[in-house]
């Protein structure tokens, strides 16, 4: 980072509580503009899109409240009480679905729900259910590009879901010491580079820098999983588990 440059960085005042979850899907790095979740302890959930500021794109969204910081664009779209609309059953956590940015997925209390945004949420779309874990609390949730997402629960079980079934897929319980605080899809890099990109590579001055699309696709066969001790575990389906335990 040079000497003048500053990080994209800001303060919004329009969470009332402390925002304990993001979701993001997308960078403003690339081609296409990234979307930003945001949820407060009180369950309020602000959806915002991040847009870099070039002369080519002159797309306006109507939008509650935007942004401008040096090259990039911060819109507010949308501002949802979840906990109103969930009849005060506060979320614990919000997902993105990474294949269509208008759905999400919500975590709260006993229960998991999917939605998507731009609908009204009186009637959530889906709710899932938790099967044998009749006193364990859905925790945490990460969802794959290929429909199939994962549930930690506050007893350190885990849950495996398909998006098109309501049950769990597989459930394997006390897994981790801890209730489950964070999990993450491992994900491979692709070039994606087409033809027209090759011709403007060529036409790209000297020096410029220019970002062309690229994607990370998940592996379904292996995550990450973090506890509330710090308790860090390594999941492959194909292979032996790999555990790595806080050291104190």
């Amino acid at each position: 980072m040079g000497r003048n440059e500053t990080p994209l960085c800001i303060s919004y005042a329009g969470h009332k509580a402390a925002v304990t979850n993001i979701s993001v899907r997308g960078s403003v790095t690339n081609p296409h503009f990234a979307l930003i979740s945001t949820l407060d302890s009180n369950g309020i959930t602000c959806f915002w899109r991040l847009d870099s500021i070039v002369p080519s794109t002159n797309l306006t969204l109507a939008s509650i409240e935007e942004i401008v910081i040096g090259k990039y664009k911060l819109q507010l779209l949308e501002r949802i009480d979840l906990g109103l609309q969930l009849l005060g059953s506060v979320p614990v956590c919000l997902e993105i679905d990474p294949k269509d940015t208008n759905s999400f997925m919500i975590v709260a209390e006993e229960k998991i729900y999917r939605n998507t945004r731009i609908v009204t949420m009186e009637n959530m779309y889906r709710k899932y259910q938790l099967k044998e874990l009749l006193y364990a609390k859905p925790s945490a949730i990460a969802i794959s590009d290929e429909g199939i997402f994962l549930v930690g629960f506050n007893d350190g079980s885990l849950g495996i879901y398909s998006q098109h079934y309501t049950i769990p897929l597989s459930i394997w319980q006390n897994v981790a010491e801890a209730k489950i605080v964070a999990l993450r899809w491992s994900s491979v890099y692709f070039d994606d580079i087409s033809k027209d990109a090759e011709i403007a590579t060529q036409n790209t001055k000297e020096g410029e820098k220019k970002d062309f699309a690229s994607s990370y696709k998940n592996n379904l066969l292996e995550f990450y999983l973090i506890d509330e001790l710090g308790n860090f575990q390594i999941w492959n389906l194909s292979k032996v588990v790999n555990v790595i335990q806080c050291i104190d």
